[in-house]
């Protein structure tokens, strides 16, 4: 029981102490966290529903909202409604916002790289694998419940 709470809590500091320092980069770089996740996803995949943006950047309905707003304010972003379901939202990338996201992509993970540089491919690597597959077991006991 101790070593779970061990497990919690470092693991939450963990988390904290990362989305800290990467979020005081992006916000130098000019953008939020959940622009940078909303970006990305678009960058990688097209055309996005707002809805699946939201998820994907695991950020409420209000948030998206107005980081969708923000940026389609900036022209990073174009959205469009569906013609035939007036309730869905297309999201997609501007050639400005490509060009825009490219430069701070390259300048974060040289930030990144930096940030982790005390560690091995390896040991990145590694670590990554284990988290996950802690993951997976237990989303696989959630959905048992």
């Amino acid at each position: 029981m101790e070593t779970n709470v061990k497990l919690m809590v470092t693991l939450q500091k963990l988390y904290i102490t990362l989305a800290k320092s990467s979020g005081q980069n992006l916000k130098e770089l000019g953008m939020t966290g959940s622009e940078f996740l909303v970006l990305s996803h678009l960058n990688r995949k097209g055309k996005e529903k707002v809805q699946k943006l939201a998820e994907t950047a695991m950020i409420t309905s209000g948030t998206i909202t107005y980081t969708i707003n923000k940026l389609e304010r900036t022209n990073m972003i174009t959205r469009e409604q569906d013609i035939k379901d007036k309730r869905v939202f297309w999201v997609e990338l501007t050639v400005q916002g490509r060009e825009s996201y490219k430069q701070i992509f390259k300048k974060h993970m040289e930030y990144m790289d930096c940030l982790l540089g005390g560690f091995s491919e390896e040991e990145k690597i590694a670590f990554t694998e284990r988290i996950k597959c802690f993951g997976i077991k237990i989303d696989k006991k959630e959905k048992i419940k």
